[in-house]
């Protein structure tokens, strides 16, 4: 894990970041992502993309649910 304290403010999120930096490849494009804005404190955009429920939808496509 990268050297630096993690200290957003937010409990929830300082620990949702660390348990990605523990658990990620440190070589990979989202651990250096995520340690970039870390570092930038852009503690909005880590709290988007790292506490908020994601948002999906259908796009208007509908269809029978089955494998695959």
């Amino acid at each position: 894990m990268a050297n630096f304290e993690i200290s957003s403010g937010n409990p929830i999120l300082d620990d949702n970041v660390k348990n990605w930096l523990k658990w990620d490849i440190q070589d990979s494009k989202s651990y250096q992502d995520i340690t970039q804005m870390v570092d930038a404190k852009r503690w909005k955009e880590l709290e988007k993309i790292m506490v908020n429920r994601l948002a999906f939808g259908t796009a208007g496509l509908r269809g029978k649910m089955g494998t695959g």
